[in-house]
């Protein structure tokens, strides 16, 4: 049974790709397909923001006529790591054999392009979806964060690759913060003082994100893996999160009101999309509307 690795190279084909982990990962606990919309914004050259400073290409294998994986390849030119390509996408059925095919194909365009060593995945840069999912497979999906299922760690590892950073995250439950005592702090940290907080400013929005964005990049300069957020990544984020956005889910703290950090929460879309399988269409959008103005999010 052959494999066959195909560069996608038309609209259809870019289609197939982004549907393929929802087809070969159904069933299985813990995953729950983004919307494709979403990912096509993502993913797409014509739309995707990554594409102002990046490059990317796309592989499907196929096995007895069947789509049985999908990967991507990267170059960012934000980088500080000139000489290391990136991969991302990486979704297959449980085998080794087609792993290190579509491994194969993204080293070699890697490798055409000056890039000695790999590193992923990523979706499609360190800003994305970061790292693989080792630990916590059935715990409920959450925006922004990788699934990948458990033998897929197995396979990579096979195919010569190794672990190089740690990515954690925490989970705290909507129900635990008492908006009382956050109120009180706000109140607290206001009263007399250089310092400042306050919430975010929904009617100049461009702005905000302009110092949310300063601030990232200054903060995490220093951090392993850095790529700096571009005003185009910066716009095309806002551009998906606004409708979906409330005042109450940024704090910017200000001393002589200068920015000095912020603190934001994003609202959990994957909960809104629950169910609709990736797909809107006539009965999802209405759905996912509801369930998002509703925001009666368990994580948000």
């Amino acid at each position: 049974m052959s494999i066959v690795v195909n560069e996608v190279k038309s609209a259809r084909d870019l289609s197939a790709f982004i549907t393929i982990p929802r087809r070969l990962y159904h069933g299985m606990a813990g995953y729950a397909p983004p919307l494709d919309h979403e990912r096509r914004m993502l993913l797409d050259p014509r739309k995707s923001s990554f594409h102002t400073h990046g490059k990317a290409a796309y592989w499907i294998a196929r096995q007895n006529g069947q789509d049985v994986g999908r990967i991507s390849a990267q170059i960012d030119h934000l980088s500080t790591r000139a000489e290391t390509g990136f991969f991302g996408c990486l979704d297959t059925i449980d085998s080794a054999e087609v792993v290190a095919s579509l491994l194969a194909a993204a080293e070699s365009w890697l490798a055409a392009r000056g890039r000695r060593s790999v590193q992923g995945p990523y979706l499609l840069s360190m800003n994305g979806e970061a790292g693989l999912l080792t630990e916590g497979h059935d715990a409920p999906p959450v925006l922004l964060m990788p699934w990948h299922p458990v033998y897929l760690k197995r396979h990579l590892i096979s195919a010569g690759y190794g672990q190089v950073q740690s990515l954690l995250s925490f989970a705290m439950h909507k129900a635990k913060i008492d908006p009382v005592i956050w109120a009180r702090l706000m109140e607290r940290a206001n009263r007399g003082s250089e310092f400042t907080l306050r919430h975010l400013r929904m009617n100049d929005l461009p702005a905000e994100g302009e110092i949310v964005r300063t601030l990232f990049n200054d903060a995490w300069s220093e951090n392993w893996g850095f790529a700096p957020l571009v005003e185009a990544d910066l716009n095309a984020m806002l551009k998906g999160f606004k409708p979906f956005l409330h005042t109450d889910y940024a704090v910017i703290a200000e001393l002589g009101g200068k920015p000095v950090g912020f603190l934001m929460a994003l609202p959990n879309l994957m909960e809104s999309a629950a169910g609709l399988n990736g797909q809107l269409g006539l009965t999802g959008l209405p759905r996912f509307l509801w369930r998002s103005y509703r925001n009666k999010y368990d994580f948000a």
